[in-house]
């Protein structure tokens, strides 16, 4: 799946992502992400991720993750929960199970009073069809900030950019159209549900228009290279020999010649 690289693209699901990784980690419960790196010692990094939801368990009547659309923490953890345990402790082991960690997670869930309330463990089991599902979701997420973007860039889109509408835009549809009819039970599918009342759902079928690719000379190559010629005048000497007030000598000269003869002539 392609991404975006670029400052000028401020993405809420990504920020909001990195907010949960880091925010509330110095809140985390050591003792208790101790034990389960104990009970879960294949994991790679399960404790760092224990630290960052424990902390969010603590706070999470406190959460400010600034969603554009949903004021739903729970489900916005819950979309943390499952990409950091398919997509960065798992990853493509098959030798390891997102089930045995959720059975570890729970128990802990359950002791904190804030967060016990949130049923975080209903999302799908397999990877793909949560990839799928959050997918969507993000998109969603970010599809007016997207829009905003290109429309900015005049509609001119690096390939990247053009490759990850293209994606995002074929994956929106696609489930779409695989909810739409008999396979409306696939978990996958509450992803629609989420967003069905967003401001933002009635555009998702309008896909984002890329009208060409930037040229190679674009306005920030040519800005920098106007200043850098201004910078290159700016060093060099000025003429000394060119002469500011020309006319002005011209006249002057032969005028204080008249008034020379005059006085001499009077005298």
């Amino acid at each position: 799946m392609a991404d975006l690289d670029d400052n000028e693209l401020i993405r809420s699901s990504i920020w909001i992502y990195e907010r949960l990784d880091e925010k509330y980690k110095p809140h985390g419960n050591n003792t208790k992400c101790s034990t389960l790196q104990e009970e879960l010692r294949d994991y790679n990094g399960i404790k760092n991720f224990c630290m960052n939801l424990t902390g969010i368990f603590s706070k999470f009547d406190e959460l400010s993750l600034y969603h554009p659309f949903d004021n739903d923490n729970c489900r916005i953890v819950k979309y943390w929960v499952f990409d950091r345990l398919f997509n960065q402790i798992i990853k493509d082991d098959k030798n390891k199970n997102i089930g045995d960690i959720l059975t570890k997670l729970l128990p802990i869930q359950q002791s904190y009073v804030k967060a016990k309330h949130c049923d975080l463990f209903n999302y799908p089991k397999v990877k793909d069809h949560f990839n799928t599902m959050k997918r969507v979701y993000d998109y969603a997420t970010d599809y007016n900030a997207i829009d905003v973007y290109i429309v900015g860039k005049s509609y001119l889109c690096a390939e990247n950019v053009r490759t990850f509408v293209n994606e995002n835009d074929e994956s929106y549809k696609k489930v779409k159209a695989e909810c739409d009819t008999s396979n409306n039970n696939e978990t996958y599918c509450a992803v629609l549900r989420h967003i069905e009342n967003w401001d933002v759902n009635k555009k998702l079928s309008n896909k984002l228009t890329c009208r060409g690719k930037p040229s190679p000379k674009t306005f920030a190559d040519i800005r920098a290279q106007t200043l850098g010629n201004g910078r290159q005048k700016a060093s060099e000497p000025e003429d000394t020999h060119v002469p500011v007030y020309t006319p002005a000598i011209s006249v002057i000269f032969p005028l204080s010649g008249i008034l020379f003869t005059f006085f001499i002539l009077y005298k």
